[in-house]
Order: structure tokens, then sequence, then C-alpha cells
């Protein structure tokens, strides 16, 4: 499944689709694999796309002990294992940023979902709103002090290198941005 419809992502990360045949899948178990709580990424997730509501409870503390012929749910501590476990789960599903996916996936078996339509890219947040995104932002204690290494790598991010290097990974400026109101920290 490829496309799905913003209530049927909400389904399946609630826990009531539990095999891929209910939104147009192959009769499949899904396997919904999550990062841990305080994660970033999952606060992403559960505040853009969720509507603040968490996802139920793990049914499997180790996503390799998730029985292929049943729906599961399971938490891993960082993207990189959520990449590689939904990549190798029949039926699994996981979240990350769309830069993430990309180099990642070497096998391709790893697919990047649209969401009623919207593709998840630096256009498709900018041109239509794809739901899952979060600003990164770069924090210091204070100003950080002329010649130090934080002002040398702040400077970095903001001059074209930096920039250039941003882009060629995916991701969107702030200051490129149609719609900056959402580049604010809050």
């Amino acid at each position: 499944v490829e496309n799905l419809k913003l209530d049927q992502i909400r389904d399946i990360f609630a826990g009531r689709v539990e095999n891929w045949s209910e939104v147009g899948g192959n009769p499949v178990p899904v396997h919904l694999i999550n990062r841990d709580p305080g994660s970033g990424t999952r606060s992403t997730l559960v505040r853009k796309v969720l509507d603040g509501r968490e996802p139920p409870q793990f049914t499997e503390t180790d996503c390799a002990a998730m029985d292929p012929k049943r729906y599961g749910r399971c938490e891993v501590g960082s993207t990189d294992t959520v990449l590689d476990t939904t990549a190798s789960t029949p039926g699994g599903i996981g979240y990350s940023e769309a830069a993430g996916v990309d180099g990642h996936d070497a096998a391709g078996s790893l697919v990047k979902v649209t969401i009623d339509g919207k593709k998840p890219t630096v256009e498709g947040v900018e041109d239509s709103n794809y739901p899952y995104w979060q600003t990164e932002f770069a924090y210091t204690y204070g100003e950080a002090p002329a010649g130090s290494v934080a002002a040398a790598f702040l400077n970095f991010l903001t001059q074209q290198s930096g920039r250039d290097i941003l882009r060629d990974h995916g991701h969107g400026l702030c200051s490129e941005a149609q719609n900056s109101g959402e580049c604010r920290p809050v």
C-alpha cells in the first residue's frame, strides 16, 4: 500500500486495522514498528498525524518475536532500527524523516507513503501540506561566543555550503519556505 488516507493511518496506528487487506493491500497482518516514547519522530507523528493520540502499547518487546501470521506492535530505540525492522518485516509499517529512507534501503523494500495524495517530499510539505514533517532547530545556551565551535557551526548552517548540504540530503530550509510559520520554536 503506497497511498493511504489520513484516517486509515490513524486507524492503523490505533490498532483498528490489523490486516493490510482492510485498506486495499494484500492479506498480510500489519506489524507496527514504533519509536519508543519520547522520540522526536514519534512525538511529531502523534502531534501532526495521530491527532495527539499515542499508539497502543507494544504487543512484543522484541520486534523479531512478532508472529508473522498475526497483527503485532513493537517499539525500537532509533530511526535506523525503525527503517531496518520495517524493511525486513512483512507487513511492517514505521515512520522516519523522508530523507532517512533515501539510501538506507538497498533492497528497495521501503515505500514512502503518500497521504491523501500528498507526497512526502519537501515540495509536498510546502505545496500540499503533507502532514508528517517537523522543523529541526539548532539551540545554544545563550549567544554562541564569537570564534567558538558552536558559532562556526551555526554560521556554516546558514551559509551557502551548509545550505547546499542540507538541500542535497532532502531537507527544506525555513529561509526558503513560502509558509514559514512553523519554522519558529514553540
